[in-house]
């Protein structure tokens, strides 16, 4: 037996012992898997370890140590670990890591140096902003970002390298520096840069934040050729708020691509609702022309900001008639929108819309009614068979206060003993802003909710409780005991959530431990044996195909995951519940309001894929919440790299993406062999 494995004997006996499992239910019998080519049987054996230590995030120093030893793909997979893990044991074997001789090991401590969030590590990761390799300065210069190091003291490393390394290190990340000294660096980018890619992360940057004094540099991005750097041009323009950049907008309402139009719709909808103008008249013809236009992105985002503009009478009888078509999928939208302006028609509208035999569509009428002021209206929705109805009642009157026509106490605790775990969820995600019942109402109640396989409903029942605690110092002590009890608990994500509420209320707190599984150790090396290599699959949908190739050596657990609930048939007939213009589109969720999942959670596996279009990625509510649902996105999205478990990326269909609206059905995913 090697030395390694002797002293890892203890530990693995440990490893091997079931808990109760808050995971997916073990893989398929190991000895289906296709046992494909490894390199070394004790590399692989590493790995798997390692794949171990990430899943259940502890530090075991045999090992890592033994890891050390190991070849390059292993001190690799050292790296990726430790920075999931993100425990602090692990920050000087990262920083050794960050002077490996293999370019590919000093790229992944790089980023997960980054991910770790430990500030003591910044003046090494700093000297590597010029590292020979170049991916492995720019994955410095991130990391440094999200450490929170001055760009300044950043550029100032870089700058003796010269512009042609200079750029392609920077740009890339320097969005992630929101500061005013980043802007002069984003404009000398974009003047100098001629690499598009290069040039749009710098747009970006600028777009991000949109800081005061930007305008005629935002402007000056609605006439790029690429179609992003004019999204990203009136996205910025939107959230800097300034009257004078409408007129810079109208042109891009003819804009051949979908993202400009979506973000120029946005940003004036914004200017006019927040005040920095009355609705100009020009807009009027183009959005009712839009509500007609055949992408369908294009179509929701003109319906979404039209309310400002319904003093128009064609625009309203335009958006009646959306309304009140039950064929149309936008239906629902467009009620909101005359909700939103008290149209005049828009209440006999809602009450159509509480008799719709779709639930959703009833959920969106209890939205429009309480915009309407219609709260004997909304409080219909409570007897609705439907829980997301019923959810949407509570949300709207427990934010209303005393504008509702219920008192808020009780119904907060009929929302609350309500038999759908969503229900109670949307109850306690109300009451961790309004903390209006007692400690006792909410440890009452979430003692319900514990038996629940969901864990949304334990999640916000835990800020619930440390909201109280805020609230009511009276009672501080008694949600601090029951936080202490909660940090005990046999599910990791309840330990989490406990101890984070601890320390929100100023009280120390033990630490989380690790993640209980009823994986055996050997179920890690089949699980590694069989996503050594992307796998392809084929999302069929009501407006056509997409094939997606999944990155399956970046998130195994994840991927397989994924597969097996494929395989199992549990995304067949679902539909994609959210569809947010320019961004994503969801789905995989069995509930359809985004609270539901397969019945266990997954742990993230944070890797270097980028957040381009068409990228297939993991939602979740927090940290290590993963389960079925999943985003495409439909446009790049660089603040989500590094944030949420990449699992692949549309291959072909791309057109498909633009096509989808809420509502449309996910046949089948299935597996190409």
């Amino acid at each position: 037996m090697h030395s390694w494995s002797q002293g890892l004997a203890g530990f693995l006996l440990v490893a091997v012992v079931g808990c109760a499992s808050v995971g997916p239910p073990p893989f398929r019998d190991p000895k289906a898997a296709k046992k494909e080519s490894v390199t070394r049987i004790e590399d692989l054996q590493l790995r798997g370890l390692l794949l171990l230590l990430a899943d259940r995030r502890i530090y075991e120093p045999y090992a890592v140590n033994a890891a050390l030893e190991g070849g390059t793909e292993v001190r690799e997979s050292l790296a990726v670990t430790l920075g999931r893990v993100g425990l602090r044991p692990g920050q000087p074997i990262l920083l050794e890591l960050l002077e490996d001789p293999a370019p590919r090991v000093r790229r992944a401590a790089a980023f997960a140096l980054g991910e770790t969030g430990f500030r003591a590590s910044a003046e090494a990761v700093l000297r590597h902003v010029k590292d020979s390799d170049r991916e492995t300065g720019t994955l410095a210069v991130e990391a440094l970002g999200k450490l929170g190091v001055s760009v300044l003291q950043v550029g100032e490393a870089l700058a003796d390298l010269g512009e042609a390394e200079f750029w392609p290190r920077l740009l890339p990340s320097l969005y992630h520096y929101q500061e005013e000294a980043m802007i002069p660096l984003a404009l000398l980018g974009l003047e100098k840069v001629e690499d598009s890619r290069l040039r749009s992360l710098a747009a970006y940057a600028l777009a991000r934040e949109a800081f005061p004094g930007t305008l005629e540099d935002l402007r000056s991005l609605l006439s790029d050729q690429d179609p992003w750097v004019r999204s990203l041009g009136a996205r910025g323009l939107g959230k800097l708020g300034e009257a004078r950049a409408i007129d810079s907008l109208f042109p891009l309402l003819q804009d051949t691509f979908p993202g400009p139009v979506v973000q120029a719709l946005r940003a004036a909808g914004r200017l006019v609702s927040e005040g920095a103008l009355a609705a100009p008249e020009t807009w009027r013809t183009e959005i009712l022309r839009l509500f007609r236009d055949d992408r369908p992105v294009v179509r929701q985002t003109a319906i979404e900001v039209s309310w400002a503009w319904l003093l128009d009478e064609d625009l309203g009888a335009a958006l009646v008639a959306i309304a009140a078509d039950s064929k149309d999928s936008l239906g629902p939208a467009a009620l909101l929108s005359l909700a939103k302006a008290a149209h005049p028609q828009a209440t006999g509208l809602v009450a159509r819309s509480l008799a719709s035999t779709d639930p959703l569509f009833r959920a969106r009428g209890v939205e429009a009614a309480s915009l309407l002021g219609l709260w004997s209206v909304v409080e219909h929705g409570l007897n609705d068979v439907d829980p997301r109805v019923r959810a949407a009642v509570f949300r709207v009157c427990l934010a209303a206060g005393e504008a509702c026509s219920r008192d808020s106490e009780p119904l907060a605790r009929q929302g609350l003993s309500d038999p759908d775990v969503g229900v109670r969820s949307v109850v306690f995600e109300a009451l961790a802003t309004h903390p209006l019942l007692s400690t006792e109402d909410l440890l009452w109640a979430w003692a319900n909710s514990s038996k629940d396989r969901e864990e949304a409903s334990r999640m916000a029942g835990i800020k619930a409780l440390v909201a109280r605690g805020k609230r009511a110092p009276s009672e501080e002590a008694k949600v601090v005991e029951a936080l202490l009890q909660l940090a005990r608990d046999r599910r990791r994500l309840v330990r989490r959530q406990a101890v984070k509420g601890l320390r929100d209320l100023g009280h120390q707190a033990p630490s989380i431990g690790p993640l209980e599984s009823q994986r055996p150790a050997e179920a890690y090396e089949d699980a590694l044996l069989r996503s050594l290599r992307p796998r392809r699959i084929t999302i069929a949908t009501d407006r056509g195909d997409l094939e997606v190739e999944l990155a399956c050596p970046e998130a195994p657990m994840t991927c397989l995951s994924f597969l097996q609930l494929a395989e199992q048939g549990f995304y067949d007939g679902l539909s994609f519940h959210r569809v947010l213009p320019d961004f994503v589109v969801q789905s995989g969720d069995p509930r359809e309001d985004g609270l539901g999942g397969p019945g266990y959670t997954l742990r993230d596996e944070i890797n270097r894929i980028r957040f381009d279009r068409g990228v297939l990625r993991m939602a979740i509510s927090s940290p290590d919440t993963a389960g079925s649902q999943f985003f495409l996105t439909l446009s790049p999205q660089p603040h989500l790299d590094g944030e949420y478990t990449a699992l692949g990326r549309v291959v072909a269909g791309d057109e498909v993406l633009d096509l989808l609206v809420e509502g449309d059905l996910l046949h089948q995913i299935t597996l190409q062999h």
